[in-house]
């Protein structure tokens, strides 16, 4: 047959590999305790701490602005609950969402005065009883 060109076999495309699918359950799990260490050192010192450079930009972004009512909050959250805030699955009550919030500024807190002090101790109260 005149005319007629063989056409050569194409080969079918080669497999691109896939990248290997990522678990950021670890990530999280670890950002999480390291925010709920973060919140109690804020409470501890009374102001908010430096923040760890290994915490995604968003986390850092949100965390800067956390008042201490926010930090009571993680301190006193179950881990899961963190991560589902942080991961953005759902939003945890008395925390503002994840978004870039204005570096809070924490007015020191007066210690709350005990209602004992100064008062003599049960000890002392008892000792006076047994004299009269």
């Amino acid at each position: 047959m005149r005319g007629q060109v063989d056409v050569p076999e194409v080969a079918p495309p080669a497999e691109i590999p896939s990248a290997p699918a990522v678990d950021h359950a670890e990530m999280y799990r670890q950002v999480a305790v390291s925010l709920q260490t973060w919140a109690a050192e804020s409470l501890l010192a009374d102001a908010p701490q430096p923040l760890p450079t290994k915490w995604p930009r968003n986390v850092k972004e949100w965390a800067r602005g956390l008042n201490r009512e926010e930090c009571f909050t993680l301190v006193d959250a179950p881990e899961r609950a963190i991560i589902a805030h942080i991961s953005r699955l759902f939003a945890m009550p008395r925390v503002r969402k994840l978004q870039p919030l204005p570096a809070a500024k924490w007015v020191k807190q007066e210690p709350i005065a005990d209602p004992c002090f100064g008062q003599p101790s049960f000890a002392t109260i008892a000792s006076e009883l047994e004299r009269h």
